[in-house]
């Protein structure tokens, strides 16, 4: 979608865990991660995926009553292989 912005995003989270690792060469700042944080920035991109798949799961739950996808899930395959 938007090249710059994900490779922008993608750079953030990098220099966030060279921060946490004590690299110096870290650019990121801890006044970068408190205004990336007011904005609710995900630091973690897998937390993103996992979210999405719950909130499936969830709406998938509502409509059968129950949370056992089963692997031919054509609606959702992602969900039926999550």
């Amino acid at each position: 979608e938007n090249q710059h912005l994900a490779r922008w995003v993608k750079r953030q989270r990098r220099q966030y865990k060279l921060m946490l690792g004590g690299q110096i060469s870290s650019t990121m700042t801890q006044e970068r991660v408190n205004i990336l944080n007011t904005e609710c920035f995900t630091w973690d991109s897998h937390d993103i995926i996992w979210r999405e798949r719950f909130n499936q799961l969830l709406q998938y739950k509502n409509l059968h009553g129950h949370t056992r996808v089963p692997s031919y899930c054509t609606d959702n395959p992602r969900l039926a292989s999550w």
